[in-house]
Formats: structure tokens, C-alpha cells, sequence
């Protein structure tokens, strides 16, 4: 048997254009997907016999290691000050898709030259509409060590239109 091919390389990334340096481990990418269990019939009482598909979620999560400005607004998107919870520019209520459009896509692109950079693996994936995730707890430590930002994005569909039903949260090439 020949030695398998194993995959590794870094990945630059990027926040609505702007670089966003490099990481502690790299970047992670979470898929979560959903069904309605068809579990209970007068058949077979109330045995799992099915599953019905109804979605999936991606997250993309990483520890920024260069304290910036684009690791900051990805850090606080939906005012863009630092503190600021909201104002009459930014009130409370906003749609996440239009804070996340405003702010732009999130790139992760292997790095020319390592294995991930090679065919049959992840050389570019994009999320179009990414967003600090709800409920994540970013926690800043502010010391004398190096700044970590650590960040989860929560990709959405960019949707144009009701009847669209081609749902890409993340492409992939």
C-alpha cells in the first residue's frame, strides 16, 4: 500500500477586502445539518423509519493573532464602534444579512505552493455574508502577551430574491 497523500498548508483570509493577517491554528469550518425525523406512525409506533432534509448552517471560526482594524469590525459589526450598542444610525433591530453585506465577504485562499494549494482539496472558499455569530463569547485579553481575537462567523445565504431557492452559504473551489 503507498503512503497517503495527507493535506496541509495555510491559508491567507481576508474581511471585505482586507487582509486579515494570520492565525493561531488556522481556520475552522463548521457544518451543522438538520431533519425532521419521521419517528412516530401507526406502522412501526414510534421507530425512527425516516429523515426529511430541512438545512444546514456554516460557521467559520478562528483566533486572529494581528490586532487591526478589520479584526475589530469583524469583532464588533453592528455599530462599528468599539462599546457602541446602537444610535440613531444604527439602531437595534438591523437585519444581520445587511450588516454583514456592508461589511463583506470573508476569503480563505490556500496559501501558492503547499498541498492545500493542490487539486482535490479547499483552495478557495468563500463566505459572501459572514457575521459575528450570536452568542459567541469573544473574550479580549489585554495584557502584556500578544492580542488573540477570537472570532466565529455565521454564514448566511445572500438571497435576491424570495423564490430563490439556490441557498450557498459558502462557495467552495
Amino acid at each position: 500500500m503507498g503512503v497517503r497523500q495527507v493535506i496541509a498548508g495555510s491559508y491567507t483570509s481576508s474581511l471585505g477586502g482586507t487582509n486579515l493577517e494570520y492565525t493561531r491554528k488556522g481556520w475552522s469550518i463548521h457544518l451543522t445539518t438538520f431533519g425532521e425525523d419521521v419517528d412516530e406512525t401507526d406502522a412501526y409506533g414510534k421507530t425512527l423509519v425516516e429523515q426529511i432534509y430541512t438545512g444546514a448552517n456554516i460557521e467559520i471560526e478562528a483566533v486572529l493573532r494581528v490586532y487591526q482594524a478589520a479584526a475589530l469590525t469583524a469583532f464588533w459589526p453592528w455599530t462599528g464602534t468599539f462599546g457602541l450598542v446602537s444610535s440613531s444610525t444604527f439602531p437595534i433591530g438591523r437585519r444581520a444579512t445587511d450588516v454583514a453585506t456592508a461589511i463583506g465577504a470573508l476569503v480563505l485562499t490556500a496559501v501558492t505552493g503547499t498541498p492545500a494549494a493542490g487539486g482535490g482539496t479547499i483552495t478557495t472558499a468563500t463566505a459572501a455574508l459572514p457575521l459575528l455569530a450570536p452568542g459567541f463569547d469573544v473574550n479580549l485579553l489585554l495584557s502584556s502577551q500578544p492580542r488573540d481575537i477570537p472570532l466565529r462567523f455565521r454564514c448566511y445565504p445572500p438571497i435576491t430574491q424570495p423564490s430563490d431557492q439556490n441557498l450557498a452559504k459558502m462557495t467552495i473551489t
